[in-house]
């Protein structure tokens, strides 16, 4: 968010961007009331505050912040001495023998977020990084460097400020202890802007201006969403593992139908003066591989590079599409995606979860146009590899040439809403100018607007 409002740099339009949530982020971190940045000098100097948050991110890294978040307990305003004393720890060691074995259950967290999630790749000494090999030793301490930095150096105060706000005032549990038990009286009471920005997310709608009746209908929708939000992280958790086993299935396939009868599809050594290393011998003897691969950290198995084992798990991803209109970067129909979880996320094939908020639910017809999308990218991709555009791959090649081979698409664009705000207007105008229809997205808004007639609250109605 903060790295939007950079690039925004306009308080009108961040006006229209940012919702209550949002803004009372803002009014928390920065101690300004959100409309006082309307003045100049308070916004420049909100800005360049929010800047050097951005600029403290992007030199620390992902890993840093990710594990000063999790080790950050905002009860005692402390970090957990056992992240310190694993950061030393990977600082000192002379070789990966020393990460193996029976290490602590902190110290092998801290491995798995500093290696991405990938320690056996690791193992090998060697990785590669922005696609240059480098020393993997190296680097994780250069890493476990960053992270230090980021609990130590003065200089990066802004984001260890952030994380704080972010888990004391925005955590989820947080929002739901103190909304949990909300009517409608309580809700028309609501004078903070988080509390209301919180509600006004989820619900997709603002709550100013309602009556009795509405009011009354979107506590029953707040509650209706609350009781669904355990359902609805375990539905988003057990289908993200669908897609990963997707994933994992296609490039296990594909990696395998590139391989030479050169390639190794499993390389490990055992060390047979253990009696570890010869039950493992035994077991491989006679084909079984599983306990071979799970045995890697206890001293009697090396693992090489291999095809399934290296190639494979590094590349089992998954992309995320959100299918569905949205205001800035809040999707609407939040509500309905957690309330119906089950059938509005969707794994697909390759490695592909859909997310469908306000587009209503014809399964089949989703699925066809998730699959169009997934066409569409390869051929996109093949079409600026032809054209030297993006850099070619010779590893995907033959995939891309086998999986293009005819595309036609026909798409229709069509916005209806019931009650249309000013906001909502200017967003479903941001097309114009891109398909040529205004000069600017500004100039769409200050044309039509005065043509659209307004209800008691303001609103252009059916639009």
């Amino acid at each position: 968010m903060f790295q939007q409002v950079r690039e925004l740099s306009d308080f009108n339009k961040l006006q229209v961007y940012l919702d209550n949530l949002a803004k009372s982020f803002i009014e928390e971190y920065t101690g300004k009331a959100f409309e006082a940045l309307a003045d100049h000098t308070k916004f420049d100097e909100v800005i360049d505050e929010i800047g050097k948050v951005i600029d403290q991110y992007n030199k620390v890294g992902d890993n840093a912040v990710t594990l000063f978040d999790k080790y950050f307990n905002i009860a005692t305003g402390a970090l957990d001495q056992k992240l310190t004393e694993a950061l030393n720890f990977i600082k000192n060691a002379t070789s990966w023998d020393q990460l193996k074995g029976q290490i602590d259950s902190t110290l092998f967290d801290v491995v798995q977020q500093l290696t991405d999630g990938d320690p056996l790749s690791w193992l090998l000494g060697k990785i590669e990084i922005n696609g240059h090999s480098v020393n993997s030793l190296d680097e994780i301490k250069a890493r476990a460097d960053k992270v230090l930095d980021l609990i130590q150096n003065e200089a990066h105060e802004e984001i260890r400020k952030l994380i704080a706000l972010a888990k004391s005032k925005f955590p989820l549990d947080r929002f739901l202890s103190e909304l949990g038990h909300i009517d409608w009286m309580t809700l028309q009471a609501i004078t903070e802007r988080r509390l209301k920005g919180f509600v006004e997310r989820l619900i997709g709608q603002s709550i100013d201006g309602l009556s009795n009746t509405q009011i009354g209908k979107a506590v029953t929708k707040f509650h209706n969403i609350l009781n669904a939000i355990d359902n609805f992280k375990n539905t988003l958790f057990s289908k993200i593992k669908e897609t990963l086993d997707q994933s994992f299935s296609f490039q296990l396939h594909a990696e395998y139908s590139r391989a030479s009868e050169n390639d190794a599809l499993l390389d490990f050594e055992l060390d047979l003066n253990t009696t570890t290393g010869q039950s493992l011998m035994k077991k491989a003897g006679q084909g079984d591989f599983g306990d071979v691969l799970t045995a890697f950290d206890t001293g009697a198995v090396k693992l090489n590079s291999g095809v399934l084992t290296h190639k494979v798990t590094r590349q089992s991803k998954f992309s995320v599409n959100i299918t569905g209109w949205h205001l800035g970067w809040n999707y609407q129909g939040l509500d309905r995606l957690i309330t119906e979880a089950e059938q509005r996320i969707i794994p697909e094939a390759n490695g592909h979860l859909s997310i469908i908020t306000t587009f209503d639910m014809q399964k089949e017809k989703e699925r066809k146009r998730n699959g169009e999308r997934v066409y569409t990218n390869l051929l996109l991709r093949f079409i600026g590899e032809s054209h030297g555009v993006v850099e070619f791959d010779p590893a995907n090649q033959v995939f891309l040439v086998d999986a293009i081979t005819g595309m036609s698409s026909k798409y229709t664009l069509v916005f209806e809403d019931p009650s249309t705000t000013e906001q909502e207007l200017a967003q479903y105008l941001s097309f114009a100018d891109d398909f040529g229809l205004a000069v600017s997205d500004e100039a769409a808004l200050q044309t039509l607007e005065p043509l659209l007639p307004t209800d008691a609250h303001g609103n252009f109605g059916d639009t």
